[in-house]
C-alpha cells in the first residue's frame, strides 16, 4: 500500500478524537480514494468477531458516539454534513452513516464515519472465548 499524505494522518487522527467509545474501543479502519481531485474517505470502527462458543463466528458491533461538532470544526469549509439513518439499496455498503464535505487545508474532502464495518472488511478484532483474550488483527 503507498504512503498516506502526512495531512492525510493528521486529518484521521484529529476525526478520532471526535469518536468516544461506550466500552473499549477497538482498531479503527481507513478507507481512501482520491478521484478527480477529490479525497474521499470513509472510516469505520472494527467489529469484534467471536470465536468459539454458540455464537462462534458472529461478529458483534462496536458502541461508540460521534461528537459531530468536533469533526464539523477540522474543516476550513463545511460544504454539507448528512445522516444517513439506514441502507439505502442492497448495493450501499457504507449504509448508516455520518458524511460531511467541505475543503480541509486546501483539499476538497468526502468524509464518511460509518456505523458499521462494511462486510468485505475482515474485523479487526477476535474475542476468543476458549482463551479468554482479544486478539487485534488491524495495524495503525
Amino acid at each position: 500500500m503507498p504512503e498516506q499524505p502526512d495531512w492525510l494522518k493528521t486529518l484521521t487522527d484529529e476525526i478520532c478524537r471526535g469518536l468516544h467509545a461506550v466500552d473499549t474501543l477497538p482498531p479503527i479502519g481507513c478507507h481512501v480514494c482520491n478521484a478527480d481531485d477529490i479525497w474521499e474517505i470513509s472510516l469505520f470502527v472494527s467489529p469484534t468477531e467471536i470465536v468459539g462458543g454458540e455464537h462462534d463466528g458472529e461478529r458483534v458491533s462496536s458502541m461508540f458516539l460521534v461528537d459531530t461538532l468536533v469533526i464539523l470544526e477540522l474543516f476550513d469549509v463545511v460544504e454539507s454534513a448528512v445522516w444517513q439513518p439506514h441502507q439505502m439499496d442492497a448495493d450501499d455498503e457504507l449504509r448508516a452513516h455520518f458524511a460531511v464535505t467541505g475543503v480541509y487545508q486546501g483539499r476538497q474532502i468526502c468524509l464518511r464515519l460509518l456505523a458499521d464495518t462494511p462486510e468485505r472488511f475482515a474485523p479487526g478484532r477476535y474475542a476468543n472465548l476458549f482463551e479468554k483474550r482479544i486478539m487485534e488483527t488491524w495495524q495503525g
